[in-house]
């Protein structure tokens, strides 16, 4: 009951606050299914590891 009557109060700021929880759903919805397997197809030379049939990744960034 709380929430409704908060909501009605500032229709505006309610409607924004819905609008981004959308679009952020929306976000992490598309991007986790156009997520792509790596391995797949990994001794090709066209595939997204360029032949290398190892692929590694690092959370820190590999300073040369």
């Amino acid at each position: 009951m709380l929430g409704v009557r908060n909501s009605a109060r500032r229709l505006g700021r309610s409607l924004s606050v819905i609008g981004l929880l959308a679009c952020g759903s929306f976000l992490v919805i598309a991007v986790g299914a156009n997520r792509h397997d790596s391995r797949e197809g990994a001794g090709k030379r066209t595939s997204g590891t360029g032949g290398f049939a190892l692929y590694g990744e690092a959370t820190l960034p590999v300073l040369s």
